[in-house]
């Protein structure tokens, strides 16, 4: 409603917290763009067989949660240390047990009425060529 009265559209920059993003698409947001988007698992660090026996002894860190994608590895330089000691998470190589939730990391979100929108200027523009 306030974005409404204040004509503002609803969207964001690319996003690149996976905690972020899960809200996001909670409230409906869509991933702007499917290709650039990666598809991640968001779960409780429990659910993971690879996670940490203990505290990194350097950092002090343990992560809270864990993140699976059939796209990203650990060390591959998707989520750099610093990203994930900041977000207290890890990157697993396994899926979880139970599975995670789902969302997108590395792309822009939209509100559900922007896709809404586009698509029907899309159609009007398609059935406007078609006469």
């Amino acid at each position: 409603l306030i974005c409404i009265k204040s004509n503002a559209i609803p969207m964001t920059e690319i996003i690149n917290k996976p905690l972020l993003s899960l809200v996001l698409t909670n409230f409906g947001f869509i991933p702007r763009d499917d290709e650039s988007g990666i598809e991640v698992e968001v779960c409780p660090i429990s659910c993971v067989q690879d996670r940490p026996a203990e505290r990194n002894s350097e950092t002090g860190w343990y992560p809270d949660f864990a993140m699976y994608s059939n796209r990203i590895r650990p060390d591959d330089g998707t989520f750099g240390e610093r990203e994930l000691r900041i977000q207290k998470m890890m990157v697993t190589k396994y899926p979880p047990s139970p599975r995670g939730k789902k969302t997108f990391v590395k792309t822009a979100f939209d509100h559900p009425l922007l896709h809404l929108m586009r698509s029907s200027n899309l159609t009007h523009k398609a059935y406007d060529r078609e006469k």
